[in-house]
């Protein structure tokens, strides 16, 4: 088992952007999903056997311009979701929490994830979320 990962995900959209359409909104969440899956697909194969189910997270975002840090915590929302939605896309919300092989992130809540205030760097050329999980043994 590793106890420490570190995965790159694309930037995900800027969620404090409410001028656009609720179904706009839907497709640029399905989309960065599934483009969050086949990064993880691609970075973790055969590397969460014997994953738990807490993790400290450690999040840097590579942006084109300097975020406060209230918007770089709301912009996280679809992270969190891939992370937890990876392995499970099959299952109802309801499953997610009793079907944990092969699963990077069981839950979004304190009991299973525990990170700060992401770190910003510019660069404008490569854009995205760097996120360093390491694996935590206790209890929430």
């Amino acid at each position: 088992m590793t106890d420490v990962l570190t995965v790159t995900l694309p930037l995900p959209p800027n969620l404090l952007n409410t001028s656009k359409h609720w179904r706009a909104r839907a497709r640029e969440k399905n989309a960065y999903y599934e483009a969050a899956n086949l990064a993880l697909t691609a970075q973790l194969k055969g590397k969460l056997e014997g994953w738990p189910g807490r993790v400290h997270a450690e999040i840097t975002f590579y942006l084109w311009n300097k975020m406060d840090k209230d918007n770089r915590t709301a912009r996280l929302k679809y992270v969190w979701d891939s992370l937890v939605r990876y392995g499970a896309w099959d299952l109802t919300p309801a499953e997610r929490k009793f079907v944990t092989r092969g699963r990077l992130l069981i839950d979004d809540s304190d009991e299973f994830l525990d990170h700060g205030i992401p770190e910003q760097v510019v660069d404008r050329k490569n854009q995205r979320v760097v996120l360093t999980l390491t694996a935590t043994r206790e209890a929430a």
